[in-house]
């Protein structure tokens, strides 16, 4: 919704989002006033396209942002209906962005583009952007936490807020980890250390989560902890540190990751936790180095 209000300042565009936690009809009654951009997931979609609420007949551009996770996931079939509708539009132009387009993902995506498609290419293909210096850090899983500590501690500096309570203050961070109730837990241990922290998972409702967005948007907090919910699609200024507390299961969404740093032409660093006696870690191990060489 942020993002969306940003892409209506101070132009004459009429941006709507549509997406499963907005109100139903709500969505209707705003759609219906117009719009020139309709930012939604395909579930949404596909229900208002089912349903009558919106027509695609004279729709100009898709747009599949994302497009890998699109097609190699559960939306995959979403995709299709949309594609293949009755009511879309023969004439539109389809897009699809990403920052990782394996050749799995290529072969599949042929199937909605045309056969005079161009596909452009920035940077190297499937790499990590050049402006995050990488580090990786052999430690168990038991020696994790303290570790974390230790890195945010010494990059941090000691003020007094408004209240006269002594915070530690760090450049914005995102710490990765696997699992949902572990961001919580992480979050709430850095507050206790004076870290102004905030946890975004799957398991919040979307008011939490945009607020927990917006905070770090802001500098309210200095610290987000989250899920893989966190690895793509946010364009957050002045992010300086990506952690991987937990590596990924994949080498994608480990260039996603660390992407959340670095962009637009900034630098940024990223610090990785691998555990040798973790067998998903030793899998990945391989492809991250081929990450760190194809730069």
């Amino acid at each position: 919704m942020e993002e969306r209000s940003k892409r209506e300042i101070r132009t004459s565009v009429k941006v709507v989002a549509a997406y499963g936690e907005f109100n139903v009809n709500a969505n209707i009654r705003e759609i219906r006033k117009g719009c020139d951009i309709l930012c939604a997931t395909t579930g949404r979609l596909l229900h208002f396209l089912e349903s009558g609420v919106i027509h695609l007949d004279k729709l100009k551009y898709l747009i599949l942002d994302e497009a890998d996770k699109l097609l190699m996931d559960k939306f995959y079939d979403d995709i299709v209906l949309l594609t293949k509708s009755k009511s879309i539009s023969k004439n539109k132009h389809t897009y699809m962005f990403s920052a990782t387009f394996n050749q799995d993902v290529q072969q599949m995506a042929r199937q909605f583009l045309k056969p005079s498609y161009f596909f452009v290419n920035i940077g190297v293909l499937n790499s990590a952007a050049k402006g995050v210096m990488q580090k990786f850090i052999k430690v168990s899983r038991f020696e994790k936490q303290s570790l974390l500590q230790e890195i945010l501690r010494n990059n941090s500096q000691e003020r007094q807020n408004q209240n006269g309570e002594i915070i530690r203050e760090v450049p914005k961070t995102i710490i990765f980890v696997e699992q949902k109730r572990q961001s919580d837990r992480i979050a709430i241990m850095l507050s206790l250390e004076k870290i102004k922290s905030m946890s975004l998972n799957g398991d919040r409702n979307q008011q939490q989560r945009q607020e927990a967005l917006n905070n770090f948007v802001k500098g309210d907090i200095h610290v987000l902890v989250a899920t893989n919910v966190a690895a793509r699609g946010l364009n957050i200024r002045g992010v300086k540190h990506v952690i991987n507390y937990d590596l990924p299961k994949d080498r994608e969404n480990y260039i996603h990751r660390i992407g959340r740093t670095g962009r637009v032409g900034w630098t940024g660093r990223s610090t990785s936790f691998f555990d040798p006696d973790n067998i998903d870690d030793c899998r990945l191990a391989p492809e991250l180095v081929e990450v760190i060489f194809e730069r």
